[in-house]
């Protein structure tokens, strides 16, 4: 191979490398969007699921977590249902609030699976931004760190885990 070579094929994965960024950035995009259509899902069928017979799916504000909760039914909630359960569950009872790393390692630890995303973190980051800025969560300083704490009091009681 000569140096045109070498430069024709250095071209063409750079091209192939800028495409899938592209489509790793869209699908990301996508994944919050089904979050949010998720979420807003999750409340239509607890709505309806006591008229059927069925149970509703654990929603943080009605504190149905207090019992328990296994992570299949967090991942049926969806993300930002996951995160605010950690958030409602923890941030709280130490007196301190729950920085995004907090909260995506106490998820992983529950055996949520980070598999399908690319950045855990800023997906976690992401969502408890959005959670503040809609004040179902607090932003606080905790020591010049970025935390989030409950909009809910509760007790140590409260706390499953």
């Amino acid at each position: 191979m000569d140096e045109r070579d070498y430069e024709r094929l250095f071209n063409e994965v750079s091209a192939e490398l800028e495409i899938l960024k592209d489509r790793k950035a869209g699908l990301q995009a996508e994944l919050v969007d089904l979050d949010a259509k998720m979420d807003a899902m999750t409340k239509s069928y607890n709505a309806i699921a006591p008229l059927v017979g069925k149970t509703p799916i654990p929603d943080p504000e009605e504190r149905r977590w207090r019992d328990g909760i296994d992570i299949d039914t967090l991942k049926a909630g969806g993300i930002t249902t996951a995160v605010r359960y950690v958030i409602d569950a923890t941030a709280n009872t130490n007196g301190k609030g729950m920085t995004a790393t907090n909260v995506r390692d106490k998820l992983a630890s529950l055996g949520w699976d980070w598999e399908r995303y690319a950045k855990p973190l800023a997906t976690v980051h992401k969502v408890l931004t959005r959670l503040a800025a809609s004040g179902a969560i607090k932003e606080v300083a905790d020591g010049g760190t970025k935390s989030f704490v409950s909009c809910t009091e509760i007790t140590d009681d409260d706390v499953p885990f």
